[in-house]
């Protein structure tokens, strides 16, 4: 005998599950397919989501908005932001320092900028790093001077059609330089 509620209601294997009730369900759910929720709805406990490593280029997707990105290989990954959706969020966490190539989140067209600030800090001093949203469309670590040690995160939310919002720290070596780059 199956758990399944189609097999033990009819009308269920015939129409779905339908309801113009109010529902509480408790426990652990699982939904395969498609599923509308309409009115209000309410989550409570942990909201959980994805965190996504990468060997090489890689490209977040619209559904993977709210989660994390790891730099986790020393030879650099490169994570191209996805076509804008406003309010859309992504970030960004060294766990291994880049020590060849580059660490680098760059936006999908030349025509979409980065705005906002972060600051990038080495053992001994602290820089603060601003772009206006006019010709910056990267973030590009070296492994020193612009960054990408262990540490390193960033937030990218966008705001419109042609502009991400970004704030972090950098981690550095040397003589700090900016990370933000026009290519």
């Amino acid at each position: 005998m199956s758990n399944l509620l189609e097999y033990n209601f009819p009308v269920i294997e015939s129409d779905g599950l339908v309801s113009n009730k109010a529902a509480t369900m408790g426990g652990a759910w699982t939904f395969n397919g498609a599923v509308t929720l309409n009115g209000t709805t309410t989550f409570s406990g942990a909201q959980v989501k994805q965190v996504y490593g990468s060997s090489g280029n890689t490209s977040p997707t619209a559904a993977q908005s709210g989660s994390t990105f790891l730099f986790d290989t020393a030879a650099g990954i490169t994570y191209t932001l996805p076509a804008p959706i406003v309010g859309a969020t992504y970030d960004f966490v060294v766990t291994t320092s880049v020590t060849s190539s580059n660490h680098k989140v760059i936006t999908s067209a030349g025509t979409i900028y980065l705005q906002g600030a972060i600051t990038s800090a080495t053992t001994t001093a602290s820089v603060f790093e601003s772009v206006t949203g006019s010709t910056n469309i990267s973030i590009t670590m070296n492994g020193t001077t612009t960054g990408g040690l262990v540490g390193s995160n960033f937030t990218f939310k966008c705001l419109s059609a042609t502009l991400w919002q970004v704030s972090g720290t950098n981690f550095t070596s040397g003589t700090t330089a900016t990370p933000f780059a026009t290519t």
